[in-house]
């Protein structure tokens, strides 16, 4: 889809292979996923969506949430347990979702930039993506030198939020993207 580009940077630790590469597809290849962090329960998971007929060709647990997502639409985040930042796209519906694990383990930033919603692990990769002018948050300066923290998904750039831990977005091609709900 012309309107989407997903890209990673893995470090390889369920199935170091080459076929194990990041993106990830559902079994149809109508899903696909990148993510990073670990799915605890992958195993459980994907014994249960192979008993439905699913199929997979790696250990990744990458290919583990593409199927989940393929099978469970959203309600997968209820059944993952581990760390994780991820985003999932149903090519065929062109919708997703953006999710972070529910004790904020794995980073997630975002920013909405001239119509277009960028997301990263780092807050630098969206501004170098983006093109967009460092634009600092002195409110968030002052709340980090005074308390040691940032509030309510706050960074310190003016349009860069983090995405709260048990948070995601759903979105869909050239849509408003509605602000993150919680699903824990």
């Amino acid at each position: 889809n012309k309107n989407i580009v997903l890209l990673i940077q893995r470090l390889s630790t369920q199935d170091t292979r080459t076929l194990a590469n990041q993106p990830c597809w559902s079994t149809d290849k109508s899903v696909v996923a990148i993510f990073n962090g670990e799915i605890y329960n992958h195993t459980e998971i994907k014994d249960n969506l192979i008993n439905k007929g699913y199929k997979f060709f790696t250990r990744n647990d990458t290919e583990v949430i593409a199927n989940a997502y393929h099978f469970w639409g959203k309600n997968f985040l209820n059944k993952i347990q581990g760390q994780f930042a991820l985003v999932v796209f149903d090519k065929k519906d062109e919708k997703g979702i953006i999710a972070r694990d529910e004790h904020g383990i794995s980073p997630l930033f975002y920013s909405v930039f001239k119509e277009k919603f960028f997301f990263s692990s780092t807050p630098e990769s969206i501004l170098l993506q983006s093109k967009q002018s460092l634009d600092i948050n002195k409110q968030a300066v002052s709340d980090f030198m005074i308390a040691d923290c940032i509030a309510d998904g706050n960074t310190f750039f003016n349009n860069i939020k983090y995405l709260k831990p048990g948070h995601f977005f759903e979105f869909k091609i050239n849509k408003k993207i509605d602000g993150p709900k919680q699903f824990i």
